[in-house]
């Protein structure tokens, strides 16, 4: 049986699992109600649609499907831009990983049609990972240049989400709550989770949530990084896995990670059982080298230095992008014997951060393009 493909089918069905197609069927339209789950909300017989980041042009096209006849407008941002046709909602483009042009072009329209709605309106918006690039007004002083500068220094430094938000909050003038305050109307915030634990006050740089509970719009998480590992678990053991979900929680440096989890899968083979280890969160890399790569492929790189037969190791981003066109990657120790076959100096990528050539070499990236959902990674080792 061949282990890395069993992997990135389960792989591929947990991601399936959080796209708005799946998640969306847990929000209906009933009279003059809107449902979310265990959350009723009484709205009018017309609302608008919002929304921003990686995962909201996709979660905002099937709610306008499931609900056309409702929607009088609204303004989405996310990875491009669209004729409006038979929509009326106007998509827009921003852009990622950091702020530019057409993300403060399109944002303008988005907040001044926000500002223009009165206290009987009634609004959705869809909020996902990618707003803070792509939704942005800044402070006085603060130049596009600047804030490009700033954001470049903080990712290459390996900060944390929750660190990086903290910073670009302060420089911001709708981030962190200030947005909230700025629109009159009656609304839902529909969360799609992009940082460990859910925390709203850092999904998006929160341009909707003050922090310390206080939010003047209710906000529901519709999909995480725990849903999807549950639907990893559920496919793992259809394929005769014991599977296992050890966090939802994972943060650190990439390669130190990998150690740690590919030692755990070492221990665990001595039981002799096929055993599926399932982990989420999101990794950083601290950028030293000027190598092409993505913390889910420095993952691996790093797992394949010290990998043995029998175990496979996958690691991917449920957006599909792995900070380049790749979505991550997933190697076994047939690739460790192939790289040391072609003299591919595996230690010196990882030093470089060229995880995407390495990897590319020996065939184990995994490619997905956007796939319209945004809940940071997923791990999965299959042990045999």
């Amino acid at each position: 049986m061949n282990h890395k493909k069993t992997a990135k089918e389960i792989a591929l069905k947990a991601i399936e699992e959080v796209k708005a197609k799946n998640v969306l069927k847990k929000v209906n339209i009933k009279g003059n109600y809107l449902i979310v789950g265990k959350e009723k909300v009484k709205i009018p017989e017309r609302i608008y649609v919002f929304g921003s980041g990686k995962a909201a042009f996709s979660f905002a096209k099937e709610f306008e499907k499931k609900f056309k006849k409702r929607i009088e407008g609204g303004v989405v941002i996310s990875y491009k831009e669209e004729k409006a046709g038979k929509s009326k909602i106007r998509f827009l483009k921003g852009n990622h990983p950091f702020v530019g042009k057409e993300s403060l072009k399109s944002s303008k329209v988005l907040i001044n049609e926000m500002e223009k709605l009165s206290k009987e309106d009634f609004f959705v918006y869809f909020l996902s990972g990618g707003t803070s690039a792509m939704l942005e007004e800044f402070k006085e002083g603060v130049s596009l240049r600047k804030a490009k500068e700033l954001n470049k220094k903080w990712i290459k430094e390996g900060l944390s989400i929750e660190e990086i938000n903290k910073r670009r909050i302060k420089i911001s003038k709708i981030k962190g709550g200030k947005l909230a305050k700025r629109v009159k109307a009656k609304g839902i915030i529909l969360v799609v989770s992009d940082v460990v634990g859910d925390k709203l006050e850092f999904i998006g740089s929160a341009p909707f949530y003050e922090g310390k509970g206080k939010a003047k719009f209710k906000h529901v998480i519709i999909a995480n990084n725990e849903m999807m590992l549950w639907k990893a678990k559920k496919e793992s053991e259809k394929k005769g896995f014991k599977a296992e979900i050890l966090t939802s929680l994972l943060k650190g440096e990439a390669r130190e990670i990998a150690k740690a989890v590919l030692s755990i899968a070492k221990y665990r083979k001595r039981e002799g059982k096929r055993i599926a280890l399932i982990l989420g969160g999101e990794t950083t890399v601290t950028v030293k080298g000027k190598g092409r790569g993505g913390r889910n492929q420095e993952f691996c790189l790093s797992s394949l230095l010290d990998i043995e037969k029998d175990i496979v190791v996958l690691a991917v981003g449920s957006d599909g992008i792995d900070f380049n066109e790749y979505a991550g990657a997933v190697v076994n120790k047939g690739d460790l014997d192939k790289a040391r076959r072609k003299r591919i100096d595996l230690r010196k990528a990882l030093e470089n951060n060229d995880s995407t050539t390495a990897l590319g070499k020996l065939n184990c990236l995994i490619k997905t393009n956007y796939t319209g959902t945004n809940v940071m990674d997923l791990i999965l080792v299959l042990i045999n």
